[in-house]
């Protein structure tokens, strides 16, 4: 995950494998994949900066509804993330949403918990810019053997250290690992199905921070069979982070 011997990754190594018992999986999504587990992420956040609100925290930068059709209610947030380091206070925005109201096979359903799914959603996406959980977003935690390593990583040897510690300690050879994963992705990762390309690109869509993202899936796929579904994806982008609205 880049050059080990650059200190601005030293956070980034510190933070970027992933307990494999800390996951799950993504369902009720265009795509399949793995996620980190939300309250996981903000024990490691605690680990690395301190208690949140003294050493990291979050705050609500702006959040609404926007109505998607005559039925779906789309919430939306953008929330500003916060840390200490060397005595300074870093920030940045991030953004996420979820549905607030939408039909189902059971009937319409109304979430009372859409704001705080938002924020954790954005809180995960913002933690992921850090290096949180940086092989899972990265794609390496499909490479394989990799999901054994990073289970040794936090459980070998009976060490009792918290994970914070332990990646300290262990830095050289966490810069290693993440090093040799990518080397074997390169070498080992058999080509991508044409499904498995467009799940990719839904995902990228969902995570993009500007419209080149949007603009090359749809270059990809155009005159595929997967075009509209691309068209759509990038529709709801551009309509959830208001791109191109006065």
């Amino acid at each position: 995950m880049g050059n080990g011997n650059n200190q601005n990754m030293n956070l980034w190594h510190s933070v970027c494998i992933t307990d494999p018992t800390q996951t799950k999986d993504i369902v009720g999504k265009p795509y399949k994949g793995t996620s980190p587990k939300a309250y996981w992420l903000i024990q490691r956040a605690t680990e690395t900066f301190g208690p949140i609100g003294h050493g990291w925290g979050v705050d609500v930068k702006d959040h609404g509804f926007q109505k998607i059709d005559d039925v779906t209610i789309h919430h939306w947030i953008v929330i500003t993330l916060w840390y200490m380091k060397d005595g300074q206070k870093c920030c940045f925005d991030q953004t996420a949403g979820s549905k607030a109201l939408y039909k189902a096979t059971t009937g319409l359903v109304y979430d009372e918990d859409a704001i705080k799914k938002s924020k954790t959603n954005a809180t995960v996406k913002a933690l992921s810019l850090l290096g949180f959980a940086g092989d899972i977003h990265a794609g390496y935690w499909n490479a394989p053997g990799y999901q054994q390593r990073a289970y040794d990583h936090y459980y070998s040897n009976s060490q009792t250290v918290n994970s914070n510690q332990q990646a300290q300690q262990q830095q050289a050879p966490v810069v290693n690992e993440t090093k040799d994963v990518q080397q074997n992705v390169s070498e080992s990762k058999p080509k991508r199905t044409e499904n498995q390309l467009f799940n990719d690109a839904i995902s990228a869509i969902n995570k993009a921070t500007d419209t080149s993202v949007l603009d090359a899936a749809y270059n990809r796929f155009k005159g595929t069979n997967f075009e509209k579904a691309i068209v759509a994806a990038c529709k709801n982008k551009k309509t959830h982070e208001r791109w191109g609205q006065a």
